[in-house]
């Protein structure tokens, strides 16, 4: 279970690096606020920040208080509880390494049998029955990315963990301007729901979906280009597996923006919808990119979507996009009535959406004749 240890271990290190970064800053806002009291303490007593600072980090405070009281017994104290929990640290890294490490790589090249037969019988039907080839398509996106724990941490990873940062540095005082600025905007609900949608298609962008869609599928490439399938099914398909990413995100932003202030349903509504018809464009932007230029040779999955230069390229096209289209906004905002605006920006989204549409079919098409 190599791969699920690797994606909780990497979640839960970044829950407590958030944590401990929230936690410092809130320390160094409350230092500030202190004023003179904290360069005075910290003056007087030459422990005072390596204590504050051992609130996030006990051991390195352990090792400070040692070497500053080496002459009393505390710091021999301390100096035996330094030792003592790296040894300990040690000995369970040990254990760990022996026990999983060594285990997962044995069976990374073991296969198990299920004991017993299966009670469980297929009909014909049920062996040979027909999917679309784009929900096909999508259900085989969707496998590889949370199958693959680097995928999994950067795409849908990526789309829960600002919405949890954002209300993590509120609720723990990190951020009090930020914490005002969202209070007084719970009375225009729509220019909540304005920047939600910016978010939600922001999300779209910064997830890599699309501007790695080809290049995942590396050394396989040629299978893609020999099946039966139509190009308008390869776009569809790959579409469908990015907004179900997209889906995911939404719901963590409406959960947040729900906890911290109160949305109108006409807002959840604003934002889902339109996150979902501004995430296919971009989606597209990053799949024409990728296609023009696919990463195909590489050895490790973690190369296909972070060394991936397609990746840059898509947000920097992305942030031309969605930047024009919110200083358009801004311009025309008390110029013109709010439904007007909206109204401005599902046509902006739906006439891109079926341009890209058209230039992938084209591109897909050509590409899937000439890559070699």
């Amino acid at each position: 279970k190599k791969d699920l240890v690797r994606v909780i271990g990497a979640t839960f290190f970044i829950i407590i690096m958030i944590y401990g970064q929230l936690k410092i800053q809130s320390i160094a806002q409350k230092a500030i606020m202190e004023g003179d009291d904290f360069l005075l303490n910290l003056v007087s007593n030459s422990n005072f920040l390596v204590k504050k600072l051992g609130l996030a980090f006990p051991p390195s405070m352990w090792g400070a208080l040692s070497l500053s009281s080496y002459f009393n017994l505390t710091g021999l104290a301390y100096l035996l509880i330094s030792v003592g929990i790296g040894i300990i640290s040690f000995l369970i890294m040990i254990f760990l390494s022996e026990s999983l490490f060594f285990d997962g790589l044995i069976g990374n090249i073991e296969v198990s049998a299920s004991k017993g037969k299966s009670k469980k019988r297929m009909s014909i039907k049920d062996a040979t029955r027909v999917t679309k080839p784009y929900l096909a398509l999508a259900k085989k996106e969707l496998l590889i990315l949370f199958k693959t724990p680097i995928y999994l941490m950067n795409a849908v990873g990526g789309v829960i963990i600002v919405p949890i940062l954002m209300v993590m540095s509120i609720t723990m005082g990190g951020d009090e301007e930020m914490a005002a600025m969202i209070k007084s905007f719970g009375a225009r609900q729509d220019i909540i729901a304005l920047v939600g949608i910016g978010f939600v298609v922001a999300l779209a962008m910064l997830n890599s979906i699309g501007s790695t869609t080809f290049s995942r599928e590396g050394k396989n490439f040629w299978i893609q280009r020999i099946l039966p399938i139509k190009a308008e099914d390869q776009i569809i398909g790959r579409v469908l597996s990015a907004l179900a990413i997209q889906a995911i995100g939404i719901i963590a932003l409406l959960g947040s923006l729900i906890y911290l202030i109160r949305l109108e349903a006409i807002t959840i509504v604003l934002i889902s919808i339109f996150g979902i018809l501004g995430s296919i464009a971009m989606t597209q932007i990053g799949m024409i990119i990728d296609i023009m230029r696919p990463m195909l040779t590489w050895d490790n999955p973690q190369k296909a979507m972070k060394q991936n230069l397609n990746v840059l390229f898509g947000m920097g096209v992305g942030i031309l996009y969605l930047g024009g289209l919110g200083y358009l906004v801004i311009k025309i905002m008390g110029k013109v009535d709010i439904e007007f605006i909206f109204g401005l920006i599902a046509i902006v989204f739906s006439i891109t959406s079926i341009i890209l549409f058209a230039l992938l079919k084209r591109l897909i098409t050509r590409q899937f004749q000439f890559l070699e």
